[in-house]
């Protein structure tokens, strides 16, 4: 019985044209397009916009990734780690240093691609094969036809994941996304292991009775069932971390919902305690217009004046030390110019606010809130004299930037992590479509929250 690999030198030489377009083919699906196709959606898992320079540098890496791979017989988790890597540390640049994102999109990416890689080669192998070499004719452009369905399958599986779960996939939570990296990475290393290591990259045929022939025996039916069986694990482990990440969510919400009544509860307790004092200036009025009167009648013009500016400094302690344009914000910054002073910390707030910007009440007071308390806490960490916290603002055109300036440590060489604050803040400014910036440098930590406002509003002057 005469043995040998895939093809017939007869055949090869009857078909020669075949060679010039039907081997050309395959590599450049394989080699060229499937790269950037993974790219292109690796941006889009990202949320960032696809670029054609980025795509290209990618390109040309994976080529050369490819040559070493050929070159060294670089196969199996080697090269799928390989891969990753690259992935990952291009993806890092292009996303301007965000590791964890990249990592766990560049796992999440390839193991799609593995996944629908390793169900090709097997319709491939147990299925077209078989038919394949029964059609002499056909054993050549059977491999560029296999290569454009691995590439629209890959883009179907790419664009049914991104569209069912897109916003669990942008979320950027270090700990969801590396629950989602781990089992992600071992399926695509499990199908990247039976790929390599079953089917191999040829078959050996007997050409006379048109069999191919196993390297090892192998039940392909149970090697059918575990891919089968990793399909259905990445799609439950991306339910899972949607299901995770909205959990997730809800709790953010919920702590944020806890803080806002916090806050609406400070605000009427502050409320009832003015309207005390309001009521108790009111039962007195008459009784110091009848005091005014009697010292003007006697002559006495400078106890008159005297007791006026009295009277002045109690009606200054019933109103709220800021006046921003919007009642509901001042009596919050009146409750934290309070809490400040109470611990030493010397705060200076300069803001209006724009008028009917579209902004809620509730969003303005979660941005304020978060944001002087964050500055309060870190101003303790500070020696008295050291503390102080600068609430400004600047307008230009329609842009509109709230700025809270504090002292921190001077140590303090990077950022600090973000917690439940910060990430109101965004969330807040996020329903308007606005930017937070955070900055520390030389002990002094800023925060800007930048808002675009419709030409049609104004501004309190």
């Amino acid at each position: 019985m005469e043995q040998m690999v895939w093809g017939n030198p007869d055949i090869a030489y009857c078909l020669e044209w075949y060679f010039q377009w039907y081997i050309a083919l395959p590599n450049i699906l394989n080699i060229v397009v499937l790269p950037l196709v993974t790219f292109f959606f690796f941006c889009g898992y990202c949320r960032v916009s696809f670029s054609w320079l980025y795509g290209g540098i990618y390109l040309v890496l994976s080529l050369g990734l490819s040559g070493v791979k050929y070159v060294l017989h670089i196969e199996g988790c080697v090269g799928l780690m390989l891969e990753t890597v690259l992935l990952f540390l291009w993806g890092g640049v292009f996303l301007k240093g965000k590791w964890m994102k990249a990592l766990s999109m560049a796992v999440l990416i390839l193991s799609i691609l593995s996944v629908t890689n390793s169900m090709v080669r097997w319709l491939d192998y147990r299925i077209v094969d078989r038919f394949v070499i029964t059609h002499e004719s056909l054993v050549i452009p059977s491999d560029a036809v296999r290569e454009c369905f691995k590439v629209l399958l890959v883009m179907g599986f790419f664009a049914l994941i991104l569209k069912k779960f897109r916003e669990s996939i942008a979320d950027e939570n270090e700990l969801t996304l590396l629950q989602l990296t781990v089992p992600a990475f071992f399926i695509a290393l499990l199908e990247r292991v039976i790929q390599d290591s079953i089917y191999g990259n040829g078959l050996i045929v007997d050409w006379y009775t048109k069999e191919i022939l196993p390297n090892v025996n192998i039940n392909y039916g149970e090697i059918l069932f575990v891919q089968v069986l990793a399909c259905a694990c990445l799609l439950v482990t991306l339910f899972v971390h949607q299901k995770m990440v909205r959990i997730l969510d809800s709790q953010r919400k919920l702590e944020l919902l806890k803080q806002q009544a916090a806050e609406q509860e400070n605000y009427i307790k502050e409320a009832k305690v003015r309207y005390q004092q309001t009521s108790s200036f009111r039962h007195d009025i008459k009784n110091h217009l009848t005091v005014l009167a009697e010292l003007l009648k006697a002559g006495e013009g400078g106890k008159a004046r005297e007791y006026l500016e009295n009277l002045g400094d109690i009606s200054d302690g019933l109103s709220y030390p800021v006046w921003t344009g919007n009642a509901a914000v001042d009596a919050l910054l009146g409750s934290k110019c309070f809490i400040a002073d109470q611990k030493g910390i010397g705060i200076r707030c300069e803001i209006k606010l724009p008028e009917d910007a579209g902004v809620k009440d509730v969003d303005w007071c979660i941005i304020l809130a978060n944001g002087i308390d964050n500055a309060i806490a870190a101003c303790e960490n500070l020696d008295q004299g050291e503390r102080y916290i600068h609430i400004s603002n600047k307008r230009k055109g329609n842009f509109y930037v709230l700025s809270i300036e504090n002292s921190c440590r001077k140590n303090m060489g990077k950022l600090p992590e973000e917690g439940t604050g910060l990430f109101n803040i965004r969330n807040a400014a996020g329903n308007y479509k606005g930017k937070v910036e955070t900055m520390v440098s030389q002990g002094v930590f800023k925060l800007h929250v930048l808002f675009i406002i419709p030409p049609s509003h104004t501004f309190t002057s």
